[in-house]
């Protein structure tokens, strides 16, 4: 998301061999206050939107060194969050379909109305800002009320939750004692979403739920062959959970 939460123009990438159709689809996008970059090389136009964010990508479906699929599925790969659009002369149900179900938000016939490009590109803004909006909303949220899944109203909750809103904002190592079935992994996933981690990975891990000689292995990993059964190379899960809780 590049431009979507703030009053800056979103950013569009075209993708088209056609130098003429290049030329229009910039003006009539341009016109309506995107900023736009325009490419005849998908090659190229990939190699930019691996370097710096887009938002919307448009593309022909037809093109020498790759094709319009080609493109969807690199931009997905790349940035998850663009939309991508793709226009041909050589519509097919089975094209368009095929599209969608790779992530593809519309699929538009030559020759392209202006009016039909502009609407789709709108919708593929306006679901972009709503995404943006949703995002930020949560993440205000989170920091607010990180203990939000714990419910009650009794005095000690009350007290609870206060205590996790202010540990969630120190970076320091916590012990969480209580019985069996408490909720202390809700209480360590409680202050997860508070601190400054959240956007980084939350693995909870019950060491009662395996045989003490696996533990290490769980925890740390291990090489294939380091024992018996171990048939492949497992990370542990203080690798999985680098940089989070």
């Amino acid at each position: 998301m590049t431009a979507s939460a703030t009053c800056t123009p979103l950013r569009l990438v075209v993708i088209d061999d056609e130098p003429l159709a290049l030329k229009q689809l910039r003006r009539i996008l341009s016109r309506r206050g995107y900023a736009v970059d325009v490419f005849e090389d998908p090659v190229a136009a990939l190699k930019l939107i691996d370097q710096s964010p887009v938002d919307i990508v448009l593309t022909d479906l037809r093109m020498p060194r790759r094709s319009g699929m080609d493109v969807l599925r690199q931009v997905k790969a790349l940035r998850p969050q663009a939309e991508v659009i793709i226009f041909t002369g050589y519509a097919s149900i089975d094209d368009a379909i095929a599209a969608v179900k790779q992530g593809a938000f519309y699929y538009i016939e030559k020759p392209i109305s202006p009016d039909q490009l502009l609407s789709v590109v709108q919708r593929a803004a306006d679901k972009i800002r709503l995404q943006a909006v949703n995002a930020r909303l949560k993440e205000e949220l989170s920091k607010k009320e990180p203990a939000r899944d714990i419910l009650g109203v009794s005095t000690p909750i009350r007290e609870l939750v206060k205590v996790i809103t202010k540990v969630a904002r120190i970076d320091c190592n916590v012990l969480i004692q209580g019985e069996s079935g408490t909720g202390k992994e809700l209480v360590a996933r409680a202050i997860h979403l508070g601190s400054e981690r959240r956007e980084l990975p939350f693995v909870g891990f019950n060491c009662g739920g395996f045989a003490e000689e696996l533990v290490a292995s769980e925890l740390f990993g291990h090489e294939k062959g380091a024992f018996t059964g171990a048939h492949s190379l497992k990370p542990g899960l203080f690798e999985q959970a680098q940089g989070g809780t």
